[in-house]
């Protein structure tokens, strides 16, 4: 068993996450979960890791806020349902649909005498997460591509035309553009005549 790290030792994340439960506002980056047991949520909790990691920037889930009709409620994550909750399971399992590496920080977060679990979910280093394994519970398949939903109501959707895809396709390009933008800039460097002749005097002066 992992324990959860409280959010208090990592300093941007906590007040991040204060200030989403200061005013609660679901978006393309911020999802809202009720207090439940993880083998309540944990499908639902795959598919909104991989869609989050499939945008720009970081999204952040938080559970222990209940929607109620128009209206929020910040009641916490029980003691019962926390305890169900394990760093280490909740990495494996959620690793286990991603196509590629998946970087998540998991920590408690205590404000106002309630503790919540927050989920914060980096977005993809290089390429896209696909979903790389089948599940019928969860209605997970091989090939799925999920992402959150810029209009409307925010939500975690399959990705359903040819447009969402290709914006996402661009995000991707634009990272391997910078990958080999940082590529070259180290190759030039060490090909730079200066640099040579400062390596090659250091290795004189050594001698």
């Amino acid at each position: 068993m992992a324990p959860i790290a409280n959010s208090d030792g990592n300093h941007n994340l906590f007040n991040e996450v204060s200030s989403l439960l200061k005013l609660i506002d679901e978006s393309a980056s911020v999802e809202y979960k009720r207090s439940e047991k993880w083998d309540i949520l944990k499908f639902r909790i795959v598919k909104t890791t991989l869609a989050m990691g499939n945008k720009r920037d970081d999204g952040i889930i938080i559970i222990g806020v209940a929607e109620s009709g128009s209206n929020w409620e910040k009641i916490g994550i029980s003691s019962e349902h926390i305890e169900t909750y394990d760093t280490d399971d909740m990495k494996g399992h959620i690793g286990s649909f991603a196509s590629s590496a998946i970087n998540l920080t998991i920590v408690k977060h205590s404000e106002d005498g309630k503790d919540y679990l927050v989920i914060k979910v980096d977005e993809f280093a290089e390429y896209p997460f696909v979903c790389k394994k089948n599940h019928k519970e969860g209605d997970i398949n091989i090939g799925d591509v999920y992402i959150r939903s810029k209009t409307g109501k925010p939500e975690t959707r399959k990705i359903n035309d040819e447009r969402e895809m290709r914006e996402l396709l661009e995000v991707a390009i634009e990272k391997g553009v910078a990958r080999r933008i940082e590529e070259f800039k180290r190759i030039k460097n060490l090909i730079d005549p200066d640099n040579l002749k400062r390596k090659y005097d250091q290795e004189l002066g050594d001698l």
